[in-house]
């Protein structure tokens, strides 16, 4: 099972309703970061060869760093991704242009 951070202005991720980042802002934030590419769908190859893949909405972005996508998914009035030591210094850029901050799935700040 993987863990969480998001980019929430709410005290839990889980309250985001109550403090939005809206959708429209997150996509001029994704327009705006060249680092990010918008996507609607996560694709993905498994070992045997096969390939998945998901709906990600119209708030799916991806970050690429050191080989490694990063898919940062809107939803809830949130942006989630998988925690990973390299993906935090970007999370934090991000809310800081959001005027938001970073939490993990059990309310810690980063």
């Amino acid at each position: 099972m993987s863990y969480d951070v998001h980019i929430t202005r709410a005290a839990e991720f889980y309250e985001s309703d109550n403090h939005p980042i809206s959708l429209s802002e997150w996509q001029t934030i994704i327009q705006a970061d060249p680092e990010l590419e918008a996507r609607t769908e996560i694709t993905m190859t498994t070992p045997s060869g096969d390939t998945l893949s998901m709906s990600g909405g119209p708030g799916l972005a991806v970050w690429r760093f050191d080989g490694l996508d990063y898919y940062l998914i809107y939803r809830d009035s949130h942006i989630s991704t998988r925690y990973s030591d390299d993906v935090i210094d970007k999370l934090k850029e991000l809310a800081a242009r959001l005027d938001a901050r970073v939490i993990g799935d059990e309310g810690e700040e980063y």
